[in-house]
């Protein structure tokens, strides 16, 4: 056997050994987005291997994409420092010191959050600004995958309608979901653990309890997601207010422009009927009343815990339209 012959089997020998060798992560990506980006497509999943800057709509550090039904979102993270996941896990372990001692699993996590709920109500005060800089409100849907198969890698991938059972309630937000509304993205790795001084007694049990702890990384891979159009048939409709009530006692001498795609289609009157601000959250709470240009009664649509009275329009506005859309009033 040559000494050519002898360097090829051992070269491929390695690349057979090695987790990255035979199939290395494209290095588009990391120029495209960056170590700890969490890259979002569409149209299909992103190849390990191969980068195509068109399965992405990038713009200003935020991801644009199209809601609507049947609509699936792929990710493909991108582990920060381009390190791996085993390398994160492990420094992990050694800064949280004896709480390894009762480890149970160790896993790789997702959380999504949304900016709006479904019946657009802001849920959030600050948007995250920073790798660093964590939500502070409750995440709409958790993705969690077993540790072990990646703890090599520098990127792995996710596909909502893969793991269709546990995002229920992210694809029903992605139905409803209106322009300008968001979705931030945080990946981690991490481990379970059996965590006795937590523990608690439960007189229903009448037994002792020791909860389990997530223990997580710092995040790995993060993404600010937009929706940038939907192909919910009432979001085609948008409104431009011409003219705000002069009182929110609920008369409804206010007027807006009602546009489809763009352009004028009717007028709505409506007035706003206030009810209170939530001293704590500083969020508004009232009721919108519609009405039709002809004078025909819309009905009136709650506007809960919203950050101004503007926001508040904004959103029953769609709730008037889907109305109007069932009654046959609007085409």
């Amino acid at each position: 056997m040559s000494r050519t012959t002898v360097f090829m089997a051992a070269v491929m020998a390695l690349c057979i050994a090695a987790p990255l060798c035979s199939q290395d992560l494209d290095q588009g990506y990391i120029k495209a987005f960056g170590w700890g980006a969490a890259a979002v497509a569409q149209e299909k999943a992103p190849a390990l291997a191969q980068f195509e800057a068109g399965l992405f709509r990038y713009q200003g550090g935020t991801f644009l994409i199209t809601a609507g039904e049947n609509q699936d979102m792929h990710v493909r993270y991108l582990v920060k420092g381009g390190k791996t996941y085993a390398q994160h896990l492990g420094a992990l372990k050694k800064s949280t010191g004896k709480k390894v001692s009762t480890l149970k699993s160790e896993y790789l996590r997702t959380r999504f959050y949304v900016s709006h709920d479904e019946a657009g109500s802001q849920l959030f005060t600050a948007w995250p600004s920073g790798m660093g800089d964590l939500p502070k409100w409750k995440e709409i849907a958790t993705s969690e995958t077993r540790f072990a198969p990646a703890a090599d890698w520098v990127s792995s991938r996710f596909s909502m309608m893969e793991e269709m059972a546990d995002m229920t309630s992210l694809i029903s937000w992605m139905k409803k979901a209106r322009p300008g509304w968001k979705i931030y993205i945080l990946h981690v790795a991490g481990y379970t653990r059996e965590a006795p001084e937590l523990k608690y007694y439960d007189k229903s049990e009448l037994r002792w309890m020791i909860p389990l702890e997530y223990v997580d990384t710092e995040p790995l891979a993060v993404a600010t997601v937009e929706v940038e159009k939907s192909t919910n048939p009432t979001l085609a409709w948008s409104s431009v207010v011409d003219k705000m009530p002069a009182e929110q006692n609920g008369e409804k001498d206010g007027l807006m422009s009602v546009l489809k795609d763009g352009k004028k289609n009717t007028t709505f009157s409506f007035g706003i009927k206030y009810d209170y601000l939530n001293k704590v959250t500083k969020l508004h709470n009232f009721t919108v009343h519609y009405a039709y240009e002809d004078g025909g009664t819309i009905g009136g649509f709650y506007a809960r815990d919203v950050p101004s009275i503007e926001a508040g329009v904004r959103n029953t506005f769609y709730q008037a339209i889907e109305r109007a859309l069932f009654e046959e009033k609007l085409r």
